[in-house]
C-alpha cells in the first residue's frame, strides 16, 4: 500500500487535494505491504447517500492509529483522498487518533454514518456539462505518492443537481482552479470516478406512534441557492418526497418555507401529526384487523414515481393508505380498484423500516384542481452536509426504537 506525502518534493507542481471526513463504520481489518516492506493498517469503508443511485460505494481507510477496533467500528475521522482512475478503491489516509463512537452515542445523536463530506481543490478540466436539470464540473486533483517517487492526477465530478450553483458562477472555465464542497454521493464506473453532491442538507425526524413512539430519519434539502433553513430551528416546510435507499428525502420550496419558532417543541405535540399527500397508483388492497372489535379498515398499498433527472431514470416507492369506514362509505364500490389512479391525504402514523413506506391514515378529502407528490408536516432540522411533499419542520430528541411502526 503506497503512502501519500502533501508537500510538494518540486515547485514546478502543486498539491490539489481532496479531504473526506465524517463517521464511517470500519470493517474487514488488514495488513497491507508498501513498496519499502513497511506495513500499513487497513479497513474497508462505505459511502451510502441516500440521493446516490446505487446503495453504496465502497473504499479503503488506512490509519496509523494503533487504538484497537473490533468489526463495525463507528469511527469519526478525516483524510486526504488517493482515488485514481484505475478502477481501484479510493483510499483515505488517516493520519493520527481516531474517535471511536459507541453504538448509544451514535444511535442518540443526529449522526448520519457513513456521509462523508468532502472538501478539496482542484483544476476545472470539463466546464458546465449539462444534463436535464442538472450541470456538473470535471476537476482534476493531483497528489505526490511517496512510495512511487512521482505525482499521480486523478479526476472527480461535482454534480448540481437542480442547477443551483454552477449555471450562476461566470468563471468556472476549463484550466481555472476551484476550491470545492459537498458530499460524497457515489463512485461512477463513466470514467472510473467518484461523483461529490453539492447540496446542503439537514437531518430531520416524523415522529408517530403506534405500538411506541418513534422518531423516522428524512433528510432534507433545498431546491434554491440561498436555502433559509439552518439547524435546530423549526420551519413549515413544502416539497416533493422521494423514499430510496431506506431514507425518504424532501426536496422543499421556497415560496413555502418559513419559520415557526425557535423554541423546544414537546415530542408529544408531534405525534401524528405530520400531513402528507399523494397521487399514484393502487397496487393492493387488504383489510386489516380491527385492534379491539368492531370492523377493520380498509387499506390499499400505493405506487408513487419519481423522477431522478441525474441518472435519467423514474425511482417507484410505495405508501400504505388506511381508510377507516367512514371514508370508504363516501366512495363508489370500484374506487379502490387495483390499478386505479387516486389522489388521497392524511396523516402519517406508521412507517415500515424494512420497505422503507410510510403509513398513512387518509382524512376526508374533495378532489383538488391538482394533485401531486406528497405533503408532510412537523419535523427538527439538523445540518448534514449531502429529497413526494413536506411540511412545518420542527425540533425533537426521540430514539429511534428497532421494532417497526405496524402498518
Amino acid at each position: 500500500m503506497s503512502t501519500i506525502e502533501y508537500s510538494p518534493p518540486v515547485l514546478e507542481r502543486t498539491a490539489l487535494s481532496m479531504r473526506w471526513s465524517g463517521i464511517v463504520t470500519l470493517h474487514n481489518e488488514n495488513y497491507v505491504q508498501g513498496a519499502h516492506n513497511d506495513e500499513h493498517r487497513c479497513f474497508a469503508a462505505e459511502s451510502k447517500n441516500p440521493n446516490a443511485g446505487i446503495d453504496r460505494s465502497h473504499f479503503t481507510v488506512t490509519v496509523d492509529d494503533t487504538l484497537p477496533l473490533e468489526d463495525g467500528a463507528v469511527v469519526e475521522l478525516s483524510g486526504y483522498v488517493t482515488a485514481l482512475n484505475n478502477g481501484e478503491e479510493a483510499v483515505v489516509h488517516v493520519y493520527g487518533a481516531l474517535r471511536q463512537l459507541s453504538t448509544i452515542a451514535v444511535e442518540l445523536s443526529n449522526f448520519q454514518v457513513d456521509v462523508l463530506n468532502v472538501t478539496s481543490r482542484g483544476i476545472i478540466t470539463e466546464p458546465r456539462i449539462s444534463k436535464g436539470n442538472w450541470s456538473s464540473l470535471v476537476v482534476q486533483h493531483t497528489v505526490w505518492i511517496t512510495a512511487w517517487r512521482a505525482w499521480r492526477d486523478y479526476t472527480a465530478i461535482y454534480v448540481d443537481v437542480g442547477d443551483v450553483v454552477i449555471p450562476k458562477a461566470v468563471d468556472l472555465l476549463a484550466g481555472v482552479m476551484v476550491d470545492l464542497e459537498g458530499t460524497l454521493l457515489e463512485f461512477s464506473e463513466t470514467g472510473n470516478m467518484w461523483a461529490i453532491h453539492g447540496h446542503k442538507c439537514f437531518r430531520s425526524d416524523v415522529i408517530v406512534r403506534r405500538d411506541a413512539v418513534k422518531g423516522v430519519p428524512l433528510v432534507i434539502t433545498s431546491n434554491d441557492e440561498a436555502t433559509s433553513l439552518k439547524s435546530n430551528c423549526a420551519y413549515n416546510v413544502e416539497g416533493q418526497v422521494v423514499a430510496r435507499n431506506g431514507t425518504s428525502i424532501i426536496f422543499t420550496e421556497a415560496n413555502s418555507t418559513s419559520i415557526v419558532d425557535e423554541a423546544e417543541i414537546p415530542v408529544n405535540s408531534l405525534l401524528d401529526t405530520v400531513l402528507a399527500q399523494g397521487l399514484g397508483r393502487i397496487v393492493e388492497w387488504f383489510v386489516q384487523d380491527p385492534d379491539q372489535g368492531g370492523y377493520g379498515q380498509e387499506v390499499i398499498k400505493v405506487l408513487h414515481r419519481w423522477l431522478d433527472s441525474e441518472h435519467s431514470r423514474l425511482i417507484d416507492f410505495y405508501a400504505y393508505y388506511r381508510l377507516n369506514p367512514r371514508i370508504t362509505a363516501t366512495l363508489t364500490g370500484d374506487a379502490l380498484s387495483v390499478g386505479n389512479v387516486i389522489c388521497l391525504r392524511g396523516n402519517v402514523v406508521g412507517h415500515d423500516s424494512l420497505s422503507n413506506a410510510w403509513g398513512i391514515e387518509v382524512r376526508p378529502l374533495k378532489t383538488p384542481s391538482t394533485c401531486s407528490g406528497l405533503i408532510v408536516s412537523q419535523l427538527q432540522t439538523t445540518e448534514v452536509q449531502m429529497a413526494q411533499r413536506i411540511a412545518v419542520c420542527r425540533r425533537s430528541r426521540c430514539k429511534e426504537r428497532n421494532n417497526p411502526i405496524a402498518m
